[in-house]
């Protein structure tokens, strides 16, 4: 049997929730307030705890109470090549897209970002 999974963001100004649904019932919760520390942005290093193929992301164990959720666009892909001559020195241009970072392989594996 399949297992269906879903994504739900709730925003607020105050609050912002995020909850992996998974055949429909609450698998993981994460709830971040304004008037709380915030952890996004953080290095940490962990281990890829679950793969979601379908989302292009994954939980990873960063030794907290809960898994931190990584989006694929999340690690730093983002890199400047560098420009031909000919080129006028305002263009920026994107490398080509790495590897996919989600492959069952990875599952169990460390990641940093």
């Amino acid at each position: 049997m399949e297992v269906r999974r879903s994504l739900v963001v709730n925003a607020t100004p105050l609050e912002m929730r995020i909850a992996l649904l998974e055949n429909g019932q609450l698998c993981e919760l994460f709830i971040e307030r304004t008037t709380q520390v915030s952890q996004v942005g953080d290095v940490y290093k962990g281990r890829v705890a679950k793969l979601l193929q379908g989302m292009q992301s994954a939980f990873v164990a960063i030794g907290g109470a809960k898994d931190g959720f990584l989006y694929l666009d999340e690690p730093e892909t983002h890199r400047l090549e560098p420009m031909p001559a000919d080129r006028p020195a305002r263009s920026l241009e994107r490398a080509p897209r790495p590897e996919p970072l989600l492959r069952d392989e990875r599952n169990g594996e460390h990641v940093a970002d």
